[in-house]
């Protein structure tokens, strides 16, 4: 079998930015930048400003991410014999003997794959990846997530190249994996 490489996919960052864009908008009106700020039955006047502000940050950057991305020609994710190579955490592949867990992950939606390492000082991220390293550690549990939401591939993909691939399939390592994510 042929490497599992994913490359950008500019569609889906497209939809992405577009999203992005809304989430921009409803933080600016949470903000009050557009008039009075929404009433909130769940959240006091005074907090309501601090979500704006926190919802801004995160889709302004994420958003100016995705952007920086649509140009991107290169692999992100590359899945083979010698392990798992992950653009966005390093330009370095990481060996499966250097992998200790594997688990598919699902947060609001989002569908990606956490990896935890041996030995995760061997492996550090880079760029925006060391700035998140430690909340994303807090939110996965993992040392490496692999999300493919901006690329041509989908996590089953990735699952069943990782099943192939991965020297010693052991249970632990599929910990999570159900025969009805697997394709037929």
């Amino acid at each position: 079998m042929n490497d599992f490489v994913a490359y950008t996919s500019r569609s889906r960052i497209v939809s992405l930015v577009a999203r992005g864009l809304i989430f921009v908008t409803l933080s600016l009106w949470l903000i009050g930048v557009f008039g009075t700020p929404p009433d909130s039955r769940r959240y006091s006047p005074v907090l309501t400003p601090f979500i704006g502000w926190g919802g801004l940050l995160f889709s302004v950057t994420a958003t100016a991410l995705w952007l920086r991305n649509f140009f991107e020609r290169r692999e992100m994710v590359r899945i083979g014999p010698a392990g798992i190579m992950v653009r966005w955490w390093s330009a370095d592949t990481i060996p499966w003997n250097e992998i200790t867990e594997i688990a598919p992950l699902e947060i609001n939606g989002v569908k990606s794959i956490s990896l935890k390492l041996r030995d995760r000082e061997q492996y550090p991220p880079r760029g925006l990846g060391a700035l998140l390293a430690r909340g994303d550690r807090l939110v996965t549990g993992g040392d490496v997530t692999i999300s493919l939401s901006a690329t041509d591939r989908r996590q089953f993909e990735a699952l069943v190249a990782i099943d192939q691939f991965k020297p010693t399939v052991d249970q632990s390592s599929c910990a999570g994996i159900h025969d009805e994510q697997r394709p037929q």
